[in-house]
């Protein structure tokens, strides 16, 4: 990353800032000032950045009233500047007068995705529609352009032309669509949703509104976050996922603290928070891109009166980068270009900030997500856009999203008496992002777990091979790549029938989940290892690890199959018991959803949960073992990181780190924190910490023995057993060593099951440790405690007579 800044001649207040692939707008109090990206050197360069001077401004832009907001629109064409006095609409390198000039104060203004929505807010919120016609180019002698004049005289007052080199002129208007009221106080931040389904404000009424744009009704108010919100920012620029998952809205208050509150879509639930900042937060802004490393993440920019600028990505629970003391003054915009890679920034003491960053540093740039038309999801247009034009009947299917009900498509009528045309306009057909219909099994199912979004066209790629995913409405296209060959050679090829949601691989096969409710399962080469196995919904996770793969369905039914062998390694299993599984009858809390799913290399399948919980499902027992638990975080002594011969983070370790993440990101380490240190101070609970540590360290190994997890197993054995040694616990001391002794009659020599009454004993545990070669190793480690030393000799004496 690199940091390029540059400061204004004259110190002036900077207070918004955008950029198109070629210019950069900034805005101060009542000027605009364009420049060429070219101001900032490349990445690979080592000049320092340009003073700003006269000669670097592409157009200086004068108005009478203070520019509170400037944008451009996603294509980079039209450039809209919010001021006091009126909206003033942009050309871009036309920049003498403006196309349009829209009246009444805006104090902020953004456009939907293809700039055929605008929208402006002060007290209130103004939906503007573009409108587009062509009309004849004007005559020599000038009788037609008179016309037209005319003729734009008698149309809406803010309207202006657009000159093509052609026989027709196209000419565009905004024109007012709706005024949306419910505020009570200035709004400050608005942004359109990427699907054009919602719109959300942001007031100094300590709100958030999220509006539906199909009929202008509002969806959600949220206003617990922002309840003890202060209210000394000028702005509260808030910002959508790319894909339209997620809301980042500033200077939400928890727990006293300014944090970056995360709402998700159609729940509008905000149970995520973003702490990285002491003062008050005045901008967020999240990247147009996503990434995967190895997962799918999103990248959000956060500024505040700190003058500090932090960058968070949604696979950590902190900021991935702050960057402190850039100004000396509060920033009031900032802005990710359209690379994905640099950030843009402006502050109230006039410095403009550029942060570049490396394509290592986010990791790989998944394709550009394809959004649909912005009036395809809409039903407020019910007449053609212009007088020449008309429109066909176009059918519009409302996709599902994660639990919701399918809707009925709606058919749009053409009008009723369409005007008589030579030619038939040929609109363009899109492919869309869209979520996966839902299943007629997951609406009557306990559990409906979100289904993934089917995405027109994206890849995998692991380290030994790559497999492209073509979704079309016909039949989807795979096509599979094996280590550096051509990208034009794929070495097999294969056609569904159906859209693949999720896909996945080992160097042993190749996994795709279809939207169908279908787990294709091929070889490296091609060949179909398995008929397509039938789930009970759509997949919603798919992992896999050597020979095993796992799958979970909408419906919450888990399956495990050994792919090599050909046979499941459990029945379908419920993952209903999870969900519930801190159920309390003294209060009524939301459950857990499922966040992340592992598959071990002896088939157990693990199950991250959003409250910390991590479980794995034992096909011996037929349960769910909870494995980690945020209990253990705040009361044990050996929570923490184990560290393999390899350097690398042991298996229980990476799951206690999953709960510490999910339990950050859900806020409930201070309330453990709390109901530990509480207990603690109670009568009778001085060996609270001790107590708890132990059965931390018997539910480690308990859990590593059923994964079969070999180095967690050993380690935490030898801590087991050095701890009950060091508090003198003579009684489990002596029930340790006689569990690993076994029989005397028992040779040393053997390797196989022995059965002892009704009971069966194991000369090994977690799959491959000996058990009495453990006991030596314990009662060496032991040996330096007096009291067990009585124990400890006697199981030594014992294992030097059992025959060889």
């Amino acid at each position: 990353m690199r940091l390029y800044a540059a400061r204004l001649k004259e110190t002036q207040p900077l207070y918004s800032i955008t950029s198109s692939e070629i210019y950069i707008a900034i805005a101060g109090v009542n000027f605009v000032h364009i420049l060429p990206t070219t101001f900032f050197p490349e990445i690979s360069s080592n000049e320092n950045v340009n003073a700003l001077t006269e000669e670097c401004f592409s157009a200086k832009l004068q108005f009478p009233a203070p520019v509170t907001c400037v944008r451009f629109s996603k294509d980079g064409r039209y450039l809209g500047i919010a001021t006091e006095d009126g909206t003033f609409l942009y050309e871009v390198e036309t920049w003498d007068s403006p196309l349009q000039t829209i009246a009444g104060p805006a104090y902020e203004l953004c456009w939907s995705q293809q700039a055929n929505l605008l929208a402006t807010a002060w007290k209130s919120i103004s939906i503007y529609l573009r409108k587009e016609k062509e009309m004849p180019n004007m005559s020599e002698n000038g009788h037609t352009t008179e016309k037209l004049e005319s003729q734009m005289e008698e149309g809406p007052e803010n309207s202006s032309t657009e000159k093509k080199h052609s026989n027709y002129n196209k000419v565009f208007e905004y024109s007012l669509l709706k005024v949306i009221d419910g505020h009570h106080s200035f709004i400050c931040g608005l942004a359109f949703d990427p699907l054009s389904q919602y719109l959300a404000s942001h007031s100094l009424d300590r709100s958030l509104k999220i509006w539906r744009l199909a009929t202008f009704a509002l969806e959600k108010n949220i206003s617990k976050p922002f309840e003890h919100m202060p209210i000394n920012s000028r702005y509260l620029r808030l910002s959508w996922s790319p894909d339209g998952a997620h809301i980042a809205a500033v200077n939400a208050i928890n727990e006293g603290i300014n944090v970056i509150a995360i709402v998700q879509r159609d729940s509008w639930t905000f149970d995520i928070s973003l702490v990285g900042h002491q003062e008050s937060l005045e901008c967020t802004s999240f990247n147009p891109y996503l990434f995967s490393d190895p997962f799918q993440k999103s990248v959000i920019a956060s500024a505040a009166h700190d003058g500090c600028i932090c960058i968070w990505n949604t696979a950590c629970a902190r900021p991935v980068l702050v960057i402190k003391n850039i100004t000396l003054a509060a920033f009031c915009d900032i802005q990710w270009s359209n690379s994905g890679f640099e950030l843009y920034g402006v502050s109230l003491d006039g410095h403009i900030c550029l942060l570049r960053f490396e394509e290592s540093e986010f990791g790989p740039k998944m394709d550009q997500i394809e959004y649909p038309e912005d009036l395809s999801n809409c039903n407020f247009l019910k007449k053609p856009y212009g007088p020449k034009n008309t429109l066909e009947p176009t059918v519009i299917v409302s996709a599902p999203l994660p639990n919701t009900t399918t809707e009925v498509p709606k058919v749009r009528s053409p009008p009723s008496s369409p005007p008589s045309v030579k030619k038939r306009k040929v609109l363009k057909k899109k492919v869309t992002l869209r979520p996966a219909s839902i299943h007629p099994a997951t609406l009557f199912s306990q559990i409906r777990i979100g289904n993934p979004l089917v995405k027109p066209k994206w890849e995998i790629t692991k380290s030994f091979g790559t497999m492209r995913i073509r979704n079309h409405q016909e039949c989807t296209k795979i096509e599979c790549y094996t280590g550096n060959e051509g990208e034009n050679n794929p070495d097999w090829v294969t056609y569904l029938s159906s859209s693949v949601v999720l896909a996945n691989g080992t160097k042993k096969f190749w996994a795709a989940g279809t939207e169908d409710a279908s787990v294709h399962v091929f070889s490296p080469h091609g060949r179909l290892l398995l008929p397509p196995l039938v789930v009970g919904s759509t997949p919603c996770f798919l992992e896999c690890c050597e020979s095993y793969l796992c799958c979970v369905a909408s419906n919450g039914l888990l399956y495990t199959w050994d792919v090599i062998s050909s046979k499941a390694v459990h029945n379908p299993v419920s993952m209903l018991p999870l969900f519930h599984a801190n159920f309390s009858n003294s209060k009524v809390a939301k459950g857990p959803s499922l966040e992340q799913l592992f598959v071990t290399d002896t088939g157990t399948p693990i199950a991250v949960m959003s409250d910390g919980n991590a479980f794995a499902y034992s096909p011996i027992t037929s349960s769910w073992l909870r494995v980690s638990e945020g209990w253990w975080m705040i009361g044990s002594q050996y929570w923490g990181s184990l560290v393999t011969d390899s350097r690398e983070e042991s298996a229980m370790s990476f799951l206690e780190r999953c709960t510490d993440e999910e339990i950050i990101k859900a806020g409930r380490g201070r309330f453990l924190q709390r109901t530990v240190k509480a207990s603690m101070l109670r009568q009778g609970y001085d060996n609270y910490e001790m107590v708890v540590s132990i059965r931390h360290l018997e539910n480690r190994l308990m859990s590593s023995e059923k994964l079969s997890l070999k180095f967690d197993f050993h380690e935490n054995l030898l801590l087991y057993a050095n701890r009950i040694a060091e508090e003198g616990m003579k009684d489990k001391m002596d029930e340790l060593c006689r569990e690993l002794l076994g029989p005397l009659r028992v040779p040393l020599s053997c390797t196989t099951p022995v059965k002892i009454g009704d009971r069966i004993w194991n000369p090994f545990i977690s799959s491959s440790l000996n058990k009495r070669s453990l006991l030596k190793e314990i009662i060496l480690h032991t040996a330096k405690h007096r009291e067990i030393q009585r124990i400890t000799s006697q199981y030594s004496y014992l294992l030097e007579h059992i025959p060889a």
